[in-house]
C-alpha cells in the first residue's frame, strides 16, 4: 500500500509510524530456499524468549535448580557470589554480553586473586552456561573454551599434616571429640566425611 512500516525490536511484528499500532508480520515463504533458509537460522523459541531475559534471573533460576538438587547452602552461596561479581564486573546482563575475551580480560586484572580462586570463578560461571545449555536457553556456552589457570607451584596457602607436636596438644585438649580427631588423623578423613 506504499505506507512505510517498520520492524518491531523483537521481530513479532511492524508498526505504521502513524498510528504506531501492531501489524502482522509477513508469513515467511515456505516455498522457496530462501524461506527454508529464513525458518533453518532462527533460533529456537526457548533460546528468543531466554535472551530477553537478564542474566540475573537466569542465575536466580539456576541457583534453585542447585538447590533442588541438595547442594550445600555454602555451595549455593558462593556460586551467586561469584557469578553476580562476574556479571557486574564484566559488564554481563543478557546473555549475548558474554565473551571469553570479556572474562580473561577481567581475570587478568585479578592481581590479588590465586589461580585456584580465579578457576572457581570460572568453574561457578561455567557451571551456570552448561545448566542453561542443557535448559535450551542458550545454544553454546560461552566459556566452554577457557582454559583454567595452572596452580601447580603456586599455591598460597601450603595444606600440610600436623606434626607430631601439633597432634599430641590438640589431642591434649580435645576432651570429647579426642576420638574423633584421632579417626581423623589416622584416616585422613576430612570434614563432613
Amino acid at each position: 500500500d506504499g505506507t512505510s512500516r517498520y520492524l518491531l525490536e523483537d521481530g513479532s511484528g511492524y508498526y505504521l509510524p502513524e498510528d504506531a499500532q501492531p501489524v502482522a508480520p509477513p508469513a515467511p515463504d515456505t516455498g522457496t530456499a530462501g524461506g527454508r533458509k529464513q525458518r533453518l537460522h532462527q533460533p529456537p523459541k526457548l533460546q528468543r524468549v531466554a535472551a530477553h531475559r537478564s542474566l540475573s534471573e537466569h542465575l536466580e533460576d539456576y541457583a534453585a535448580s542447585i538447590e533442588i538438587a541438595q547442594c550445600s547452602a555454602k555451595y549455593v552461596y558462593n556460586v551467586r557470589k561469584r557469578v553476580t561479581r562476574l556479571f557486574a564486573e564484566c559488564k554481563w546482563q543478557f546473555p549475548c554480553d558474554v565473551s571469553v575475551d570479556a572474562f580473561e580480560n577481567w581475570r587478568a586484572r585479578q592481581t590479588d586473586s590465586a589461580p585456584k580462586t580465579l578457576n572457581e570463578y570460572l568453574d561457578a560461571a561455567r557451571a551456570m552456561f552448561n545448566w542453561m545449555e542443557h535448559c535450551g536457553r542458550i545454544a553454546s556456552n560461552p566459556l566452554k573454551t577457557v582454559h583454567k589457570l595452572p596452580t601447580r607451584g603456586r599455591e598460597r596457602r601450603k595444606r600440610r599434616a600436623l606434626a607430631d607436636e601439633q597432634a599430641a596438644r590438640l589431642l591434649g585438649v580435645s576432651g570429647e571429640r579426642r576420638l574423633a580427631y584421632l579417626l581423623a588423623m589416622h584416616t585422613g578423613l576430612r570434614r563432613k566425611e
